[in-house]
């Protein structure tokens, strides 16, 4: 039998304010909420309720799926070239960015005491 610590979670912000948490490799398998701690513990609600779907279907639920997050300029384009974008119209230079978890918590953290 699998646990959803068997499965790669995805956890991120909406524009609302709120938050997704889901299993990429379990269709329908997504919760939202108020707070990322929410969100997971409604993860593992739905979890539960598809694992016992499979269950009583006899399937077995799908391996998980290997994840990787990447700048979208780095999915098209190669890596030297998105060092540096440069613009002849004197626009800023860019470069892609890659958010470490501890910034990104910090960036994004909700006082929840109201």
């Amino acid at each position: 039998m699998k646990h959803l610590y068997d499965y790669t979670v995805i956890l991120r912000p909406e524009d609302n304010g709120t938050f997704v948490a889901y299993v990429p490799a379990i269709p329908g398998c997504h919760a939202w909420g108020q707070t990322p701690e929410e969100a997971q513990a409604e993860l593992m609600n739905v979890f539960e309720m598809i694992e016992e779907e499979y269950k009583e279907e006899g399937r077995m639920l799908p391996s998980d799926v290997d994840i990787k997050g990447v700048h979208a300029c780095q999915s098209w384009r190669p890596a030297e070239s998105c060092q540096e974008a440069r613009v002849s119209d004197g626009e800023a230079k860019r470069q892609p960015r890659q958010m470490e978890a501890s910034r990104w918590q910090s960036d994004h953290h909700t006082d929840t005491r109201k």
